[in-house]
């Protein structure tokens, strides 16, 4: 089986991917994408490449293309992995795929529900899907969002028999209530949990100030700081 692949990115390190595909009669080189349609073009007539793609969304909807390999710069790996997973490919990541173990597993989500990413603001056409397999009779929906999304309109819509799509409801009702004092050392524990002991909060992160305010609350301790953010410990 012939596996056609596409490249995001145009940068210096590609060559050597190009260079090991070629020697495999197993797979082709069939696209590649920048943010500019010229330097896509430009890369594919140096590298011998049949398509290029001035966008990477646009690499991603070519139904020709089974797998990626992305070579963008590290900030930008986990946003597409998980795009490229979302578009059916395959995908090949150059290291370090992220710098936190919790954006690296959504890469490996396996949950119903389909998860916004925690650094986006909601957007409209923005949808939670639950797929319990079979029909299920509910008799109420809960969707639980930090406080910036007060300004969010949600709609429940649900599956009829024949597998169409209908409005459940467009009125939604908003309600807020107080976080558990513990839910910030619940948070702590579950990386704990999963072998986590130090935790690196960068100053423009979103809520670093809660945690410079509640370290304690948070069951961590100071360990380090420098310009850029804080180093914490999970006790």
């Amino acid at each position: 089986m012939l596996v056609r692949w596409g490249i995001i990115s145009t940068a210096r390190i590609n060559h050597k991917f190009i260079a090991g595909a070629r020697q495999s009669s197993a797979l082709e080189i069939l696209a590649v994408a920048s943010r500019q349609r010229y330097s896509a073009e430009r890369y594919a007539a140096d590298n011998g490449i049949e398509r290029a793609y001035g966008g990477y969304d646009a690499l991603l909807a070519d139904p020709d293309i089974d797998a990626v390999y992305i070579s963008l710069p590290n900030s930008m790996h986990v946003e597409w992995t998980v795009k490229a997973l979302e578009a059916g490919k395959h995908v090949l990541c150059e290291k370090p795929m992220g710098r936190r173990a919790a954006d690296v597993q959504m890469a490996f989500d396996n949950s119903l529900v389909t998860r916004w990413r925690t650094w986006q603001r909601a957007e409209p056409g923005m949808f939670v899907e639950v797929d319990f397999g079979q029909a299920q009779a509910a008799d109420s929906v809960t969707v639980e969002t930090s406080d910036e999304g007060y300004q969010t309109n949600v709609e429940l819509e649900g599956m009829d028999s024949s597998g169409n799509w209908t409005t459940l409801s467009k009125n939604a009702q908003e309600t807020t209530s107080r976080p558990a004092l513990s839910l910030r050392r619940a948070a702590a524990a579950e990386l704990k949990a999963r072998g986590i002991r130090y935790v690196i909060v960068e100053r423009e992160d979103l809520r670093s100030d809660d945690f410079q305010a509640y370290t304690a609350l948070w069951g961590m301790k100071l360990a380090g700081e420098t310009a850029q953010g804080r180093l914490y410990y999970i006790e």
